[in-house]
């Protein structure tokens, strides 16, 4: 079983027909906000699937800090945002569904 009584099966599914419309759109197409969205909950998904918790990290820039929202798993933390960043720009289309499985193998390698 996956979150909430929920099968893994339909959740994998879910990321796959919203990569399918991402790549569709374009993801040079997607605005911040939806960016956002996304990476959002694909983190709540994992959060719930490990009882994680959120977190905010500050971080610094050139001029003023700023905050990143992250999922803590009982003694660490992955840095999911930027895993998210990398595989969205790293080649012509968005898998979210193997970001989740490489997530979800990461978690459980930690846990």
């Amino acid at each position: 079983m996956g979150i909430s009584g929920i099968p893994h099966s339909q959740v994998e599914e879910t990321f796959r027909r919203l990569s399918q419309k991402i790549n569709d759109i374009g993801k040079k197409d997607i605005t911040p906000a939806e960016f956002i969205s996304v990476g959002t909950f694909l983190q709540e998904i994992l959060r719930i699937e490990y009882s994680g918790k959120w977190r905010i990290d500050q971080e610094y820039g050139s001029l003023n800090p700023y905050y990143i929202p992250s999922v803590s798993f009982s003694d660490f933390t992955i840095p999911l945002w930027k895993r998210i960043d990398e595989h969205w720009r790293k080649g012509k289309n968005v898998s979210l569904d193997k970001l989740y499985q490489e997530l979800k193998n990461e978690i459980s390698f930690f846990k």
